[in-house]
Parts: structure tokens; sequence; C-alpha cells
């Protein structure tokens, strides 16, 4: 091996170790970026809705896809089979 062919292995060694040093960075920030949104979603609390205030946001659960968040329980009126109600039930879908 000639001595600049060992110059240039030493030149892109010093250069790997510099972009390692910076995707080490960068995934440091993606990290800390991360922890700052899960407290922002384990925080959350959802206003009440209109005329339903017994809503509530369940705590997220942790998996192995990531955060995964439970959205709002809704409370879905049900139709009994009486026509002469059917008018009230279908408009309450309507807003």
């Amino acid at each position: 091996m000639t001595h600049v062919e060992e110059e240039n292995i030493e030149a892109e060694i010093a250069e790997s170790s510099k972009f390692m040093d910076e995707i080490d960075t960068c995934l440091t920030t993606l990290e800390d970026v991360s922890r700052e949104e899960i407290d922002v979603v384990n925080n959350f609390v959802a206003p009440p809705t209109q005329g339903n205030s017994s809503q509530s946001v369940d705590k997220p659960a942790y998996g192995s896809g990531g955060l995964k968040v439970r959205l709002l329980k809704l409370q879905l009126p049900s139709f009994d089979g009486n026509f002469n109600v059917w008018s009230v039930f279908s408009d309450s879908f309507l807003r």
C-alpha cells in the first residue's frame, strides 16, 4: 500500500467518524422531540363536547407500532324499530 492510499483511507475514516457523530446528534434530537410529543399527548385533556360532557379520553397505549392514541368513546343512539320515532332518530345524525 502506498503512502497516498493510506492518507486517503485515514481521511475517509475521519470523514466517516464525523458523519457518524452527526447521525448520533440527529438521533438524540429526534428522541428528545419524540419524548416531548409523548408528554404533550399524555397531558392532553379533551374539552367537553356539546351536549355530552361525560366523554373522556383514555390514556394512550404504547405498543411495538409506536404511539397509539385512543379516541373519544362515542355514545350513539340506537333505533328501537318504532317507525313513529324514525325521523327523530335519523335527524339526530344531521347537524
